[in-house]
């Protein structure tokens, strides 16, 4: 019973930790010219070139549609978290679709 309860706890200690990470890092697109850096658990990501100031849940750089700030969480499950992130420019505001797929 013991060993039972000590592997219970490893398991749900793991998908714990698995939970809080999934919507946290720097991630990079080659192929597209796309820069994310997100963190959807808190509002801790410094705005690039204005640290200062508040920080947000993340933001999205590319060479076609310049700087995306995520500003609110407003849905997330395990696989798919939605956004809303505004442009650089506060002229136009979107709600984006995260989806979490395995890598192949």
């Amino acid at each position: 019973m013991k060993r039972f309860a000590i592997a219970a706890f490893t398991a749900l200690m793991t998908l714990s930790v698995a939970g809080q990470t999934e919507y946290k890092g720097t991630f990079n697109n080659m192929e597209y010219g796309l820069r994310m850096k997100m963190n959807l658990e808190k509002m801790d990501v410094p705005v690039p070139g204005m640290e200062d100031l508040d920080s947000c849940y993340g933001w999205i750089q590319g060479r076609l549609n310049g700087a995306w700030y995520l500003l609110k969480v407003k849905e997330k499950t395990e696989k798919k978290a939605v956004v809303r992130a505004v442009s650089e420019r506060g002229a136009d505001a979107q709600d984006l679709e995260i989806k979490l797929t395995p890598l192949s």
